[in-house]
């Protein structure tokens, strides 16, 4: 029998292979035999791990939060008050190729979500934490004077994730226009208006 930890890394394995098929070639080719396909693994054994293409799929979604939260984590540990509220938005901008590649999956599945209640369920649930995060790494930074006290840190958490949600579709679409540079110093701009 697989131990635990073999367990957890073959279903990331599987998570990741979901997500190179949607960037790929779309949410429309996410099929149990192409995900396993992509993970060079039989569809047996796909579904030995998930026993169906929506656990599968729900998982996937899932990673793309998953991962958003340890850097958030990682970047409320690492950062002093006054920069928290900054490092953690930075934490959802398309800024570097791993977290335009989650965006990708993110943005592919919530149009699967539309249709499906439990997707749904799972993007409402891992929004709603990454925006808790950031309300919190926000009242650092209003601690150390660098937002204003008088805002409401939840709502500057949902309209800098907004923002946030706006430039990596930007970033997606118009590449060439609107690089990843730019996409830092537009949504600095905006935090800085904040104070």
């Amino acid at each position: 029998m697989a131990r635990r930890g073999d367990h957890d890394d073959r279903r990331r394995q599987l998570g990741r292979a979901v997500w190179r098929v949607a960037r790929s070639q779309g949410v429309s080719a996410l099929t149990v035999r192409r995900v396993g396909q992509e993970a060079g693994w039989t569809s047996g054994a796909v579904q030995y791990y998930f026993a169906s293409r929506n656990a599968l799929l729900e998982y996937a979604f899932e990673l793309v939060q998953r991962q958003t939260l340890e850097r958030l984590a990682t970047a409320a540990e690492t950062v002093g008050d006054e920069e928290a509220a900054r490092r953690a938005f930075h934490q959802v901008l398309p800024s570097s190729a791993e977290v335009r590649a989650e965006a990708e999956v993110w943005f592919s599945f919530l149009g699967l979500a539309l249709g499906d209640p439990a997707l749904r369920d799972v993007g409402r649930n891992g929004q709603r934490i990454v925006i808790d995060a950031i309300a919190a790494a926000v009242v650092r930074s209003q601690g150390a004077g660098v937002i204003s006290r008088d805002l409401d840190p939840q709502l500057v958490a949902v309209e800098g994730v907004a923002l946030a949600d706006g430039l990596c579709v930007n970033a997606m679409y118009r590449p060439v226009q609107l690089k990843e540079g730019e996409v830092v110093d537009l949504f600095d701009r905006w935090l800085n208006s904040l104070r």
